[in-house]
């Protein structure tokens, strides 16, 4: 599998995506990144610090609470977690769980890492949903070339 890779001053997108997930009702996360080497780049403005793009998988659902959504450059962490406050969960073979867009400062690595005891799905119960979770690398050099950060329910 190919690293992703971005040029100094460039942007990039990173997805952060669940497969083959049953009885989500709700997730959070958490990805460290070399601040020397990325920063994230704000998706709304019109809020106070910076925000990656929201996730997608309860899209169609009417009471969804954003926990936390926001992205700290100074220590190289995104924070994301959402929930179904009232509905059914999500049963779903792909979701999307939220889009960072980065710049690179530089144009040397930095491995994108979940920091697993703060990276959790949730089922309707409320209890965690035994996943595995898998890192990325991005490259700085020559091409746009992304790979997702993924998750996948553990069987």
């Amino acid at each position: 599998m190919a690293s992703p890779t971005i040029r100094a001053g460039e942007t990039g997108e990173v997805v952060v995506r669940v497969r083959n997930v049953r009885d989500l009702k709700g997730f959070e996360y958490r990805v460290k990144f070399d601040q020397s080497v990325l920063e994230v780049v704000d998706a709304d403005p019109s809020r106070d610090g910076y925000q990656i793009q929201s996730a997608q998988v309860f899209s169609d659902r009417i009471n969804v609470h954003e926990g936390d959504n926001h992205a700290d450059n100074a220590d190289g962490l995104v924070y994301h977690a959402q929930a179904i406050i009232a509905g059914e969960p999500v049963t779903t073979a792909y979701a999307h769980l939220g889009t960072i867009v980065f710049r690179a400062k530089s144009s040397q690595n930095s491995e994108l890492t979940f920091v697993l005891e703060r990276s959790n799905l949730l089922d309707k119960d409320v209890k965690v949903i035994p996943a595995e979770w898998r890192s990325a690398r991005v490259v700085g050099d020559a091409h746009n070339i992304f790979v997702p950060l993924t998750f996948s329910e553990k069987d």
